[in-house]
């Protein structure tokens, strides 16, 4: 990523270095957040599905 006047070493190169990084850092923080929400979804949807009486049935023996 280049910009006008921005030169590998040049004065803005190694600013917007950091910006990208703070940037992909944000994104990554932000992914990990919505992971956990989707996690914490499915767990509480199993367990509102979760019929014992139907586990029950599927473990025990013939």
């Amino acid at each position: 990523m280049r910009f006008d006047g921005d030169t590998e070493g040049g004065p803005g190169y190694l600013k917007r270095l950091n910006d990208i990084a703070n940037l992909q850092e944000l994104i990554d923080g932000r992914l990990r957040d919505a992971l956990v929400e989707v996690e914490e979804d499915i767990t509480a949807e199993r367990i509102v599905d979760w019929d014992p009486d139907e586990i029950r049935c599927q473990n025990s023996d013939p």
